[in-house]
């Protein structure tokens, strides 16, 4: 991408986003004013690529996201903290790009909540990024550990 991989990239904690009150479900009055603020800001500042943190709604919470993004101009990739079953995923780490700025060639569990991302800006270069959301536990030092080892693979990036 033309720009540096640290001003192109935007990472939020959405504590505990639940993306069903995208398709009308009225029970989570939070998760509705997140959604509304983070359209504001992907809206206002597009950054190329944006990792969400700690997502919540599982499989079809992830659908509901990735239909709303869609209408933002962005792509979405996950990776569920339940290895990929997709229940309540209340840990799930997305990943969007803004389609006008490049294109996700892929997404992928790095570790247990860290998301790695490959992705092509609109000048060709593809650039890597691992999004974390850090366990509270020593295994933290495991997830950083398999972030660095797949940028590594990658041939570099950026880990958030």
């Amino acid at each position: 991408m033309s720009e540096s991989a640290s001003e192109m990239a935007m990472v939020w904690n959405a504590r505990a986003l639940r993306p069903l009150v995208a398709t009308g479900d009225k029970g989570d009055s939070a998760s509705r004013l997140k959604l509304e603020w983070l359209a504001t800001v992907l809206s206002t500042e597009r950054p190329a690529v944006l990792g969400l943190l700690e997502v919540g709604g599982g499989k079809e919470g992830f659908r509901a996201l990735r239909k709303w993004a869609r209408g933002l101009q962005y792509s979405c990739g996950v990776s569920f903290s339940d290895g990929g079953a997709g229940d309540d995923g209340a840990n799930a780490v997305v990943v969007m790009v803004a389609k006008e700025r490049g294109k996700m060639l892929s997404s992928c569990a790095v570790a247990e909540r860290a998301l790695g991302a490959r992705v092509r800006g609109k000048d060709g270069v593809v650039d890597s990024f691992v999004f974390v959301h850090g366990l509270h536990t020593a295994q933290f030092s495991g997830q950083i550990e398999a972030a660095h080892g797949w940028l590594a693979r990658m041939g570099g990036g950026l880990m958030c």
